[in-house]
């Protein structure tokens, strides 16, 4: 189970505690333990170190995440409200909006592990998806309406997209595959 290491680690989590209005023990328990209901009784199991972190990591990324999209909602609202107020009509104040793409390339850890996987993943369709929006379909404009630019080279991502999603083998089909095997952990 976790333990209060120093003033710092004790100030964090009063800190925590209040921003969450629970009592700093509620909160501690909270992490270190967890409550089993089976046939009408319950039973408190306290959790190894490993699971302790991991209730942490998952809880301060939970109240981040909530806090981001708290934060977004905010913002569009104010956004919504200012193009309503505009005299632009319903058509600007329905646009008006803030969202958060990040395309490009993928972050390179010690470790890996599946979440991330899935992370890169994502960011490479949105790469290909931009990349064909923006430069193939614009040149393309350009060209049809006889506008003289230059062509732009750009390195294509369908060999990595088709390492992890093509068929028949993939990284992607190697994991159905194997979570389909019977035993399969």
């Amino acid at each position: 189970s976790l333990e209060l290491e120093g003033e710092g680690a004790v100030a964090a989590l009063r800190l925590a505690a209040r921003l969450l209005g629970c009592g700093d023990a509620e909160l501690l328990t909270a992490l270190n333990s967890r409550t089993i209901s089976a046939g009408g009784e319950e039973m408190v199991i306290c959790k190894k170190l490993p699971e302790a972190r991991a209730s942490r990591d998952a809880l301060a990324k939970a109240l981040y995440e909530r806090l981001f999209d708290h934060i977004i909602f905010a913002l569009n609202r104010s956004l919504a409200a200012v193009g309503q107020g505009s005299g632009r009509g319903a058509a600007a104040a329905s646009s008006a909006g803030i969202g958060i793409l990040d395309i490009f390339g993928s972050e390179i850890f010690a470790t890996n592990g599946f979440e991330q996987l899935l992370i890169n993943y994502a960011n490479e369709k949105l790469q290909a998806h931009f990349t064909a929006a923006a430069i193939t379909l614009l040149q393309a404009e350009y060209l049809r309406e006889g506008i003289a630019v230059d062509r732009v080279e750009y390195t294509d991502n369908a060999a990595t997209i088709a390492l992890l999603e093509g068929k028949p083998l993939s990284v992607l089909a190697v994991l159905d595959d194997q979570c389909l095997q019977a035993g399969a952990t």
